[in-house]
């Protein structure tokens, strides 16, 4: 869940800078263009992706370690 938290703050980050970056017509800046809401999205995306990767990584050290460890286990996996 920390990771999910993580990418939020650092979406909300892009789209505050992006905002900066791009006023509105009427001088403010707070605005959020579609642009930073899309790179947001993207951005969220991909860490959800790497995420998933990350786990599934995990797993797999994991068992090749009880297999290691434990040879008479890979009937079990």
């Amino acid at each position: 869940m920390e990771i999910i938290e993580y990418a939020m703050q650092v979406a909300q980050s892009l789209i505050d800078m992006i905002a900066i970056l791009a006023p509105s017509a009427n001088g403010s800046t707070m605005n959020i263009t579609r642009a930073g809401f899309d790179l947001a999205c993207a951005i969220i995306g991909v860490t959800g992706i790497v995420h998933r990767a990350s786990v599934w990584m995990q797993k797999e050290r994991r068992q090749r370690k009880i297999l290691r460890q434990h040879p008479h286990h890979a009937r079990e996996l």
